[in-house]
């Protein structure tokens, strides 16, 4: 996305001030809530895509000018605002269509932020497989020292469908985590077992 398109996608002129974009951003997000205005994916997507493109054309623009970055400004002029990571979360928690919830959890998984992490959690446990497969890959790249525990405190409550999503995420990580294996040979379906056994054989790498 241009600048200038990204100005047009949220009502203002290019003129705007960086502050008044990020006030018109987060009344945008409140307003496209799926608890206020029903579910609509591709416009969630566009209005956040708008302002990063904006924020990020912006700390650009004054590196060049300055030749340092502003105060406050972090090395990655792509991470998420505390407040985006939060709604987001909150979009894969509770919208009930599914598009909403992938679009989220991949956001927060394209994220890398370990913030974004305890929402990744939560989204492994999503019915749908698509939601909960990204997610697990999410967590496990977004996660810290805890993410074997947490793997291992949900792994129960997973349907054996979601076990396998969690093997194979593990596996494709390429994080070792021996005492998911260990539970996971001792599972009471026979694919898990095949699965952790798979994986015992890598080391929890992948080839």
């Amino acid at each position: 996305m241009r600048n200038d398109e990204a100005f047009l996608v949220l009502g203002l002129s290019p003129e705007t001030s960086l502050g008044d974009v990020r006030r018109r951003y987060h009344v945008l997000i409140k307003e496209l809530h799926p608890d206020t205005a029903g579910e609509n994916p591709e416009k969630v997507a566009q209005v956040i895509e708008a302002y990063h493109c904006i924020r990020k054309g912006s700390m650009r623009h004054r590196y060049h000018e300055t030749g340092r970055r502003a105060t406050g400004e972090s090395d990655s002029s792509c991470s998420m605002s505390p407040r985006t990571v939060f709604t987001l979360g909150r979009w894969a928690a509770t919208a009930t269509d599914r598009r909403v919830r992938l679009h989220a959890v991949r956001r927060l998984a394209a994220s890398g932020m370990q913030s974004a992490a305890a929402f990744l959690r939560s989204a492994m446990l999503d019915s749908d497989r698509e939601i909960a497969s990204s997610a697990a890959e999410g967590f496990l790249s977004c996660a810290g020292i805890s993410a074997e525990q947490s793997i291992l405190d949900l792994f129960d409550r997973m349907p054996v469908s979601h076990r396998l999503i969690v093997l194979a995420a593990i596996e494709q990580s390429g994080r070792v985590m021996p005492r998911v294996i260990t539970w996971a040979l001792v599972d009471s379906d026979r694919r898990v077992r095949e699965a952790a056994m798979r994986l015992q054989h890598t080391g929890g790498r992948t080839a």
